[in-house]
């Protein structure tokens, strides 16, 4: 055969046999507002070949019509187990309308007398001729699919062969239910409708939590470990929303402590991985509990808590492709370990009678086969050489078609955040669209590719949305959105705009492609596309979503043969094509040569923009509908009623700052460091102009105040006095060490969780060979003279801080454990604290490993009996951190020699018989949950809030108290603050001091006094008092996520503490946008005010399937049906929008009742 039959061979397209099509036709009158949006025409499938079905002459009664309707696909399909709520319901005998109270209900909706609405008409759409040459049959396409794990078979299961006479297929669990389509349609989340659409979707989520009636307690957790694991409501909810079916790029998962973030990023990725690979990015510290989450609720095959059986592989040479299909594990892996661990489901779990050994070659094995399916990377310890080996260079984007989750997003974020605006030269892209130069940063490179990634399902988690700066939630919600890539067509139009605008309408207007479509006055035609895989569903002339579904019907291709046609299946350059070929065919020319690609941002990711358009006046947070419109259907907010079983604590009441002022001795030498880190923030600031006008985010390194934060701390002696990281002046090693941090970290992504470097961390990175040697003489001169320096009188002038910790920690009214954590490793924080405890009285816990590998106590006989501290900085090993942990949370193992060590001292350590004082840095405790601990001393605090939750967070976790009496569960925190006193202000410290270390808010002059006015603060209460403000930023930020969020009207109820007013637009038009891809063009709050008017009916109490509802009257022939709880709600707060669940229609005089 010649090359020319062979291209004329593979032109023929084959043909396939076609399946019958039944269609049902049924008159409707349509009597909603939206049919006014229809064209009058609306029959786009009159070329299409359908088979009808001939129902001749019989009768069809209303259950026969719901019954085809459900066969047409309209109705829910659910997995098991799952209820499900009709999308068509008919009013019967039993449904009550009952006139309620003389009570009105006010909002808003958008006022159409004085807003120009869209009419969009609608016509056929002639499938157009593909005219391009035949695609070279060499050229490597593209993989939509998941690519197979290298060395594990693929056969299929009829040629599976036995083991030990006996069916693999029989013995190993089926896969888990992959989430399906519940709905016909999904409407897009830049779409008003998307708001009452998805309050329906999730409605019957919503009566089950209404009705839920949980008690839990602590008695109650970890019962049954071993229980079959299911998932809960809120995990169903966001593993409805982002899977095959849903056309929704990402979601945040801003859930509560004790909700399982793990396992409802697991539900995501188990439904989408059978045909999307999954990529997992966590911290390094995190990924082995990541696998550990994926073997309790992730597939039935990776489960531990089964029947196990190890089969040599002398005893199944035959089945080793078999069982490399069937456990997807490597044919290479099975050979090296001589054998593999099959399941048997038929029998009880055996896991009880495995030896040790046994048990950690199964887990080895379990780890294998998690790994074939899920890909890991840790994302502070990603370097260049490794992203460059994944993405071929950057010739591939390392997250197209698939699913990524990444954990402690957050951290991750902060990277991002700290890098942007610092590379020499910007990212570009070409006019189509293609990235033209990759940043330097790793971080930004990744950026860069989460954001470009095609048909992509991003995961976040995290329990804080924003560390540090607000525009994180701008780079946060970005990736989630992705670019909102924009096609703009410069038109040559012969005819006026109105005209062309009125052509344009009824030519896209039901294109199956198209999203959104702007045509300006400037003869611009501005175009998205629906995402990738999905096309628009029109139901008589009306959007009605997009969906992904196979369709029935059959096309005609240019040759005149039937193809399948899978939806949305088109890439960018086919679809611009197509839009250039309808624009040509309907006589409107194209400046082919102008046509580009525009990438738009959902939000502003540098802090200067991000600020300008949503932070106010006295840190408060303005263009809140505009933000919330921006990050809509990205977010899913929970709080877990398991929060109940922590331990009390209450900020108001609970969190102490305690205030402590100066000794003259020590204000002396922190005014010598004040004054040389103003003279280096003062020749920085010339050459860096200020980036916001409060001065709040203008300090992103941790060498911010440095040398002044430690002397707030603790001030040496003199002579020797504090050794300088270069031997050389104060203001030398400030400007060194400043200058130094920016630079760390451009080109790989290493580092502790957050990319932060302590502020001691960054001096010993940045000093001189000789530094350490001169801490160790600072260090044993403190101990040599310990006994006058760490006795009170010595403390009241080298560190009144570390004296009012230590009588805090020995007050006799404070029992139990205490937790100290400082952001400072040597000398100023734990180091010269851990000599404070040991002059006083404590000495310090210390294990250590003999020649066999067993951990012993190693405390001297002269100390034993003292109360004792222990290190938990990040200098120690793990294994040995670990055993310090579990020995002070009460959790002993046993069958360690070291436990009968313990248990001669005490029975426990609840009260701190054994270790009184944990000390952690930040560094060194990423993660560390704490059990029993009653009071947190934070020794210095930090320029941001989060930093201080978490902390209290290590110490307050669910039912972390349970083992101490009811009285003493709970939590105080104190945060030691240094001040200088009226009379040092006066009379001790210099002009420039006086004039230039003024506080950012004014402070009430005296208790008896309403005067305020600005005072002289301390770097301690600088930090405090940036911190302080950027909590009052960051509620207000993290109030729009929780508001905006897909699930607020589903958990929102009358009496929650947040009373969150769920974000509302009335009763929108299906094609009224939320929001536009050019944010620049988004109308401000101000102005969208202006377009709205106030709307008040009277609710009729309607009773439906034996549930209470609220009807209002639209006309005689529709009525809206509104969730109960929302509207008492809204009586009570206007603020608050009644939730829109059901429209009701009369025809052919039936109440006919539909999901909205």
């Amino acid at each position: 055969m010649s090359l020319e039959e062979i291209k004329s061979k593979l032109k023929t397209k084959p043909v396939a046999k076609e399946k019958e099509s039944i269609s049902i036709n049924i008159s409707i009158v349509n009597l909603s507002d939206e049919s006014q949006e229809s064209a009058a025409d609306t029959s786009t499938d009159s070329k299409k070949q359908v088979i009808q079905e001939k129902i001749g002459s019989i009768a069809i009664n209303r259950e026969d019509i719901i019954k085809r309707f459900k066969e047409k696909g309209i109705v829910r399909v659910v997995q098991q187990g799952d209820k499900v709520n009709t999308e068509i319901y008919m009013r019967t005998g039993t449904d009550k309308l009952e006139e309620d109270e003389d009570t009105n209900i006010i909002f808003t909706e958008k006022d159409t007398d004085k807003t120009r609405t869209k009419k969009v008409t609608l016509s056929d759409i002639t499938r157009l001729e593909q005219d391009d040459d035949i695609e070279d049959i060499t050229q490597k396409k593209e993989r939509r699919t998941r690519k197979p794990a290298k060395g594990v078979a693929n056969l299929p299961e009829e040629e599976w062969v036995l083991v030990k006479n006996e069916s693999v297929i029989d013995k190993i669990p089926p896969p888990l239910p992959t989430s399906v389509m519940r709905v016909s349609g999904f409407y897009m989340n830049n779409r008003k409708k998307f708001v009452d659409f998805i309050n329906s979707y999730f409605a019957e989520y919503r009566d089950e939590l209404l009705n839920e009636n949980l008690s839990l307690s602590c008695d109650d957790m970890g019962k049954d470990n071993n229980a079959e694991f299911k998932l809960l409501i809120h995990q169903k909810i966001v593993r409805d929303y982002l899977n095959l079916f849903t056309p929704y790029r990402g979601l945040l998962l801003y859930h509560g402590l004790g909700s399982g973030k793990t396992c409802s990023s697991i539900a995501i990725a188990e439904g989408i991985k059978s045909s999307k690979k999954v990529i997992v990015l966590t911290p390094a510290s995190l990924r082995r509990n990541y696998i550990e989450e994926i073997k309790k609720c992730g597939d039935t095959l990776f489960k531990k808590e089964q029947y196990w059986e190890w089969v040599p592989l002398k005893d199944a040479k035959d089945a080793l492709a078999t069982l490399s299909t069937a456990l997807g594990l490597s044919e290479a892996y099975i050979k090296r370990k001589k054998g593999v661990w099959l399941v048997d489901q038929n029998k009880p779990s055996n896991q009880d009678s495995l030896t040790a050994k046994q048990i950690m070659s199964l887990d080895q094995q379990l780890d294998e086969m998690i790994q074939t399916k899920y890909h890991f990377e840790n994302y502070n310890g990603l370097k260049r050489e490794r992203l460059r080996s994944l993405t071929n260079n950057y010739k591939d984007n390392l997250f197209d078609h698939s699913v990524v989750v990444i954990d402690e997003v957050h951290n991750f974020i902060s990277r991002i955040s700290n890098k942007l605006g610092k590379e020499r030269t910007p990212v570009t892209y070409d006019k189509e669209g293609d990235i033209d130069n990759f940043p330097v940063s790793l971080a930004l490179v990744l950026y860069e590719m989460l954001m470009n990634a095609q048909d992509v399902r991003i995961v976040f988690l995290t329990g804080t949305p924003i560390i540090n700066y607000p525009n994180e939630l701008g780079i946060l919600y970005n990736i989630l959105r992705g670019y909102i890539k924009t096609w703009k067509f410069t038109l040559q139009p012969r005819e006026g705009y109105n005209t062309v605008n009125a052509k344009l309408k009824e030519i896209f207007g039901a294109d199956k492609y198209m999203d959104y479509f702007e045509y300006s006055k400037n003869n611009v035609l501005s175009i998205t596309r629906n995402p990738f895989g999905f096309e628009k569903k029109m139901e008589k002339g009306t959007y009605k979503g997009v969906t992904n579904t196979p369709k029935n019907t059959r096309e005609k291709d240019a040759e005149g043969e039937f193809i399948m046609d899978e939806r949305g299946q088109i890439s960018d350059l086919d679809f611009k094509k197509r839009v250039i070929s309808i624009l040509e065919a309907n006589d409107i020319p194209v400046n082919k040569h102008k046509t580009e690609i525009e990438m738009f941002k959902a939000l502003p990711d540098t802090l200067p923009e991000f600020e300008s358009m949503f932070l106010g006046e006295n840190n408060t947070v303005k263009n809140k509908e505009l933000l919330k419109r921006r990050i809509l259907g990205l977010s899913s907010y929970f709080r877990s009623a398991q929060e109940e079983l922590l331990p009390r604590y209450d900020p108001v009441t609970d969190f102490q700052v305690v205030k402590i002022p100066m000794s003259d001795y020590q204000l002396g030498i922190y005014e010598t460091a004040r004054s040389a880190e103003r003279k280096e923030d003062t020749k920085r600031r010339s050459k860096k102009p200020t980036i916001d006008k409060d001065g709040l985010f203008v300090e992103p390194s941790s060498s911010y105040r440095i040398f002044s934060r430690l002397y707030c701390n603790f001030v040496m002696p003199l002579p020797p006095g504090r050794p300088l990281p270069r031997e050389d002046k104060l203001e030398e090693s400030y400007t060194k060490a400043l200058g130094e941090t920016a630079k760390k970290g451009s080109n790989e992504l290493e580092g502790n969780e957050t990319g932060e470097v302590e502020g001691d961390e960054m001096i010993e990175k940045n000093a001189d060979d000789n530094y350490q040697t001169r801490i160790g003489s600072a260090m044993k001169y403190l101990k040599e003279n310990g006994r006058n320096i760490f006795n009170a009188e010595g403390l009241q002038t080298y560190s009144p801080k570390f004296l009012h910790m230590l009588e805090n920690i020995s007050d006799a009214d404070h029992k139990g454990l205490h937790l100290v954590y400082s952001q400072f490793r040597t000398l100023e924080g734990i180091g010269i604290f851990k000599l404070v405890l040991d002059f006083n009285g404590y000495t310090q816990f210390k294990i250590k490993k003999g020649g066999d590998g067993v951990w012993d106590l190693d405390i001297s006989e002269e100390n034993q009996g003292k109360p004792t501290y222990a290190l938990y900085t990040g200098t120690e090993s793990p294994e040995e951190k670990e055993i310090i942990r579990n020995i002070y949370n009460s959790d002993w193992d046993p069958n360690l020699p070291i436990t009968d060590k313990l248990k001669e001292i005490a029975n426990n350590n609840h009260m701190g018989e054994i270790i009184k004082i944990l000390m952690i840095t930040a560094s060194g405790s990423e993660g560390i949950n704490l059990r029993s601990t009653r009071f947190v001393h934070i020794m210095e605090p930090y320029w941001h809030p989060t930093r201080t939750d978490q902390v209290i967070g290590r110490a307050r976790r669910i039912c972390s108290h349970k083992s101490l009496p009811e009285n003493m569960q709970d939590v105080r925190v104190f945060l030691y603050l240094m001040t200088m006193t009226e009379q040092q202000i006066q009379n001790n410290i210099s002009k420039d001091l006086k004039l230039h270390d003024q506080s950012k808010l004014k402070y009430q002059v005296s208790p008896d006094s309403d005067k305020t006015e600005y005072r002289v603060v301390t770097s301690d209460e600088a930090l405090y008092e940036i911190s302080t403000m950027k909590q009052s930023i960051i509620s207000g930020l993290t109030r729009v996520i929780k508001e905006s969020a897909i699930d607020c009207a589903t958990y929102s109820k009358r009496g929650s503490g947040e009373q969150l007013e769920c974000i509302q637009y009335g009763t929108p038009r299906v094609s009224e946008m939320a929001y536009y891809p050019d944010i620049s063009k988004q109308p401000s709050d101000i102005f969208e005010k202006k377009n709205q008017k106030e709307v008040s009916f009277k609710g009729i109490e309607y009773t439906l399937r034996g549930k209470k509802y609220v009807l209002r009257k639209m006309s005689d022939n529709v009525n809206y049906i509104y969730d109960w709880e929302s509207y008492q709600q809204s009586l009570e707060n206007p603020n608050i929008e009644p939730k829109h669940i059901y429209t009701e229609k009369k025809v052919k005089g039936e109440w006919v009742l539909e999901n909205v």
